[in-house]
């Protein structure tokens, strides 16, 4: 029953080790003696364990086999690729996603620094589209690969302050800006118009 020797095996497949029996052609013998030692590898999900069974009849004859056998993690990583999204330019983020290993556990969420974007495509400052990659990797250096795909858009207006109140110009004095200025959550270069109406005042024209 002595398996094969220097048989790899994934590190989620079956690791018992299997029942060893001996057979005397004179007598009985003893009961199988088993021992196991395990020897690190690159990486944790990896290591060779070094089998060994002994065992001896009623006159002390004895025999011994051992076996080595490879255990080794070439399964990369599971998860969902981030979902389609648009979100507003302030405050754009990519959601954290739980990923899966067969045999690093637990392996953790994937997160925005797990994650790089490309931008595809702009229609004005704060405003474009992204390619976004994530990655996920367990400590052998399997890594999964997912894409997806981010809108940045801007539908918050500018805001506008310092706007003058009420005053009363001389007619060659007149100013319809004065120290109005406006920011914008996500456009520096921000606009602004102005315009007057002449709103007649009473029987003077000027």
């Amino acid at each position: 029953g002595v398996p094969d020797d220097c048989v790899p095996i994934e590190c989620d497949e079956n690791q018992d080790p299997p029942v060893v029996t001996a057979t005397d052609n004179c007598g009985s013998v003893n009961p199988v003696q088993y021992s196991e030692t395990k020897i690190p590898g690159s990486c944790p999900q990896e290591y060779k364990l070094v089998r060994s069974w002994s065992v001896s009849d009623e006159c002390g004859n004895t025999d011994e086999a051992s076996v080595t056998l490879d255990v080794i993690d070439t399964t990369a990583p599971d998860f969902l690729a981030p979902p389609p999204s648009t979100q507003e330019c302030d405050c754009f983020e990519i959601p954290a996603i739980n990923s899966t290993d067969n045999c690093d556990l637990p392996l953790g969420d994937v997160t925005e620094s797990d994650c790089t974007g490309i931008i595809t495509g702009t229609s004005g400052e704060g405003c474009f589209l992204m390619s976004i990659s994530c990655s996920a990797c367990d400590d052998c250096g399997n890594c999964d690969t997912k894409t997806s795909t981010l809108e940045v858009e801007d539908t918050t207006p500018p805001e506008i302050f310092n706007v003058p109140g009420p005053t009363i110009n001389e007619c060659d004095d007149v100013d319809a800006q004065g120290d109005v200025d406006a920011n914008d959550t996500c456009d520096s270069d921000v606009y602004i118009s102005k315009s007057m109406n002449r709103v007649p005042n009473g029987n003077c024209t000027e």
